[in-house]
């Protein structure tokens, strides 16, 4: 392989990813120092996420848990309900009316993670989930 033959394979679908960024930055010029700050700070949000890994698997493991035992409502609940009543109205209120940094608040929205996993604890060891789906 010649050295640069490599990434064509990249370069075409980065190209057009990345050509939106680059109209964005075409149309609204004013947001250009405030999209490379964000930029600059991509490393903490890598870290800020993988801090944040064990506990989404977690809590994924057990939502199949709790879906194989015949109860699918509950994970709908722990998903999209938590999502709307808890997560979005926080980072909607930390965005809108708090001054703290965007690192800050990626670090409290994805820490919002932690109450799920002890929700699905507390769920799974209550075996509340568990169905019988043979009659018998």
């Amino acid at each position: 392989i010649q050295r640069g033959e490599r990434n064509k394979d990249f370069c075409g679908p980065a190209f057009f990813i990345g050509f939106d960024g680059f109209t964005d930055f075409l149309a609204f010029p004013e947001d250009v120092p405030r999209a490379r700050r964000i930029v600059r700070n991509k490393p903490v949000f890598i870290l800020i996420a993988a801090a944040n890994m064990p506990f989404c698997a977690y809590t994924h493991a057990s939502y199949f848990i709790i879906r194989s035992g015949g109860n699918a409502l509950i994970t709908v609940l722990f998903d999209s309900v938590f999502t709307w009543v808890i997560v979005v109205p926080l980072a909607a209120y930390m965005s809108y009316f708090t001054d703290i940094s965007i690192i800050l608040m990626v670090a409290i929205i994805r820490a919002t993670e932690i109450i799920k996993c002890l929700i699905a604890f507390a769920f799974v060891r209550s075996g509340v989930w568990v169905r019988n789906i043979v009659n018998k």
